[in-house]
């Protein structure tokens, strides 16, 4: 028989591994409702850059502020995509979108009450005010902090308490263009009022909301309010231009309620109409309800005799 073969020559060493592919640069996303100050700052979005076959490609700069600022830092790496901030759906006054007014009392909302007081902050409104009247309605487009800023498509609505009394459940319906607050009827040559609530029949109610209030940060939506308080100015986004408005209040003897249609910029309206009292059956004294009864006795035994 033949021997074993001798063992084979070491093998030669494996080839270098390839360097590995550079990251991407991401994204960076910054969103307001209103300006921030944004100079100074440094956005950054390089892809990586060691060197190898594959090199990271730069990434993406998204910003967007609903009063049109401009971002005012510097971009590196990064193309720009330029779009609008966050929006709130401004149920339950109207189910249009409408950008975050900030710095109101329960913070960042479309809609809620303000730091003001009719009669100290706007003073020329309620010296116009026609006697009887207890609200006033004034549309601007930019009015004092914390409602200075300039959102495009919208316009501010406050609603006034032009009174030093309490404004009982308020509420509250706006529309404008596509957003109805008027339902055509067969035969009717006019349309009438209908609710935009969930609260249907009747009007939706005026609101707290901000971030205490946000499903989102585990609130249970907006508050309806008990009452305006005196003097109480409360506050909604609305479309610019012309808009329809439907108010209801609660006074000492009844519910006020009112439509006002066009109301345009700059322009300020009041609430005249007359408290309309509840209904009710009036009250009868106990003496009365027993001479009710003998009048009623007399009746069926007169009525007795003649048959």
């Amino acid at each position: 028989m033949g021997g074993l073969g001798s063992n084979g020559g070491t093998s030669g060493t494996g080839g270098w591994g390839e360097t590995g592919g550079n990251g991407a640069g991401g994204t960076i996303k910054l969103l307001c409702s209103a300006a921030i100050g944004t100079a100074g700052v440094s956005v950054d979005a390089t892809g990586g850059t060691i060197a190898g076959p594959v090199p990271g490609g730069n990434g993406r700069f998204i910003f967007g502020c609903n009063d049109s600022a401009s971002f005012g830092g510097s971009v590196t790496g990064a193309t720009v995509t330029n779009t609008i901030g966050p929006l709130r759906l401004i149920l339950p006054h109207g189910a249009y979108p409408a950008p975050f007014i900030p710095n109101l009392p329960l913070g960042p909302e479309a809609f809620g009450r303000t730091p003001f007081a009719a009669n100290v902050d706007f003073p020329a409104v309620i010296a116009q005010v026609p006697p009887g009247a207890r609200m006033a309605i004034l549309k601007l487009g930019v009015g004092p902090k914390p409602l200075n800023h300039a959102f495009k498509g919208y316009e501010y609505l406050l609603v006034m308490n032009a009174s030093a009394f309490p404004l009982l459940r308020p509420k509250l319906a706006v529309a404008s263009g596509g957003f109805p607050l008027f339902a055509k009827v067969a035969g009717e040559a006019s349309g009438h009022s209908v609710a935009v609530g969930a609260g249907a029949p009747g009007l939706p109610s005026m609101a707290d909301g901000g971030p205490a209030n946000d499903p989102a940060f585990g609130g249970s939506g907006p508050q309806p309010l008990p009452y305006l308080e005196p003097w109480g100015v409360y506050v909604a986004l609305v479309p610019e231009g012309t808009v329809d408005v439907e108010v209801e209040f609660g006074v000492g003897n009844g519910i006020v309620r009112q439509l006002l249609g066009g109301i345009g910029t700059d322009q300020t309206v009041f609430v005249t109409a007359a408290a309309v009292g509840a209904s009710a059956i009036p009250a009868v004294h106990p003496a009365g309800l027993a001479l009710l009864a003998l009048l009623v006795g007399l009746a069926a035994m007169q009525l007795r005799r003649r048959t």
